[in-house]
């Protein structure tokens, strides 16, 4: 018989530099305004599908609706961040280095306090993640030893986030 070596799985010893919690994401209040103004908006979309007669738009459009209200009204949890030899963790998922082209430190303190990283990826091209408490310059220190540090501006659709207060 022709047998292969079996070969040995090698495992890497995982360091982490930094770790910290913070918010998942930053919440911003909603008035009740904000909530009316989403559901009449809603409501005189679907109303406008059903009148020209696209009943699966006027339900895409209720569903939509529906997600941006619920969504409007879910507070962040409180989410477990660290840096290791490997990537960037956000909870229990992991980011390598591998997969990462660059960073970028937004800190602009009380506005904006997150690091920015541009993905490999094709759909997943921005994550952000908040720095809460944590010194940026020790997060920046760390990163630089594994992704290059490039500026990384805000999207469109996190401008519109902005927008709409998400």
């Amino acid at each position: 018989m022709n047998e292969e070596p079996i070969k040995e799985r090698q495992t890497v010893k995982i360091e982490e530099f930094v770790s910290w919690q913070a918010p998942e994401f930053t919440f911003h209040k909603k008035s009740v305004d904000w909530f009316w103004a989403v559901g009449i908006i809603t409501v005189a979309l679907v109303v406008g599908a059903i009148l020209i007669k696209n009943f699966l738009l006027g339900f895409l459009v209720a569903i939509s609706g529906f997600s941006l209200l619920m969504h409007g009204a879910k507070r962040p949890n409180i989410v477990n961040f660290s840096i290791s030899n490997r990537g960037i963790q956000i909870g229990d998922k992991i980011y390598l280095f591998e997969n990462l082209k660059y960073f970028w430190i937004d800190y602009n303190p009380p506005y904006t306090s997150r690091i920015i990283l541009e993905s490999n990826k094709l759909f997943t091209t921005h994550i952000i993640i908040p720095l809460g408490d944590i010194d940026p310059d020790i997060a920046r220190e760390v990163l630089l030893h594994y992704i290059e540090e490039k500026r990384i501006e805000e999207s469109f659709s996190e401008t519109i986030s902005k927008f709409l207060k998400f």
